[in-house]
This record gives C-alpha cells, sequence and structure tokens, in this order.
C-alpha cells in the first residue's frame, strides 16, 4: 500500500503560501478599478477617493480628461477620469 506521507508533507506550505497570497492581495489593490465611476468634480472624486482611503493630492483637467493623484499611506496613484462619465479609464501606481 503507498504512503501519502510526501503529499501530506507539501500540503501544509503550499496552504500557508495560499493563505498569505490572499491576505496580501487586498493590500495591493487600487484605490480605485477601471470602470469605476468617481465623479466629474474635484468634490466628487475627492469623496469617492477618501472613501476608500486615498488622499487627492492633484486634480486637474485637461484635453484627454480628469488627471488625478492620489496618496495611499506611501504609494502614489495616477488616474485618468473621462470628464462626462466621471468613470476610471486608466490608473497606475506612481
Amino acid at each position: 500500500m503507498p504512503s501519502d506521507r510526501p503529499t501530506r508533507r507539501l500540503r501544509l506550505p503550499l496552504a500557508a503560501a495560499a493563505l498569505a497570497l490572499g491576505l496580501a492581495a487586498p493590500a495591493l489593490a487600487a484605490p480605485a478599478a477601471r470602470g469605476q465611476v468617481l465623479g466629474t468634480t474635484a468634490g466628487e472624486i475627492e469623496a469617492a477617493l477618501a472613501k476608500a482611503g486615498c488622499e487627492l493630492v492633484k486634480f486637474e483637467r485637461n484635453f484627454l480628461g480628469i488627471e488625478v493623484y492620489c496618496r495611499e499611506g506611501r504609494r502614489q496613484w495616477e488616474m485618468l477620469i473621462d470628464s462626462r462619465s466621471g468613470a476610471v479609464r486608466a490608473i497606475a501606481r506612481d
């Protein structure tokens, strides 16, 4: 009868790694998702980002739309928001 001892030894480290990755994933998440509607005014966008735990650093309207920079702890995010719909078109960690 074959022993399942080697597989049992692998289960614990794999389970621990999966748990660690699962707990770390929310910490790496951006404050907004692409397509999410944040608003079209500085006040609306600032309120939506504050609710997500991100402090508005810079707000600028240009020909591409609304450019927003926000800080979440030590991380800074740059977002491009559609000026008509208020939806996030692009997001990048700065």
